[in-house]
């Protein structure tokens, strides 16, 4: 049998294809849509934080996710939605 002396290299991507994104930035993207429900309570809400689960799930393929980076920062420096005490 003859060794294999070829150099192991990575299979190349498609083109078009995005890079993965970092582990950082998913974790953003989880906490912010964690985050979405108190930051906008009801349904708006819930659609914010299934978009943002579902692009650190799978949009990552799509590449170009700048957008949704500035959402998660709106969302980060948006304040909590807090009902008010006083009218128990």
């Amino acid at each position: 049998m003859i060794p294999n002396t070829a150099p192991q290299t990575r299979p190349e991507r498609p083109p078009g294809s995005a890079d993965p994104m970092e582990y950082p930035d998913r974790t953003r993207i989880r906490s912010a849509a964690f985050r979405a429900c108190r930051v906008y309570p009801g349904p708006v809400g819930q659609l914010i934080a299934k978009e943002l689960n579902t692009w650190e799930e799978f949009g990552m393929r799509l590449g170009g996710h700048s957008l949704i980076m500035q959402v998660v920062e709106a969302i980060e420096q948006t304040p909590e939605h807090r009902p008010d005490q006083s009218a128990q």
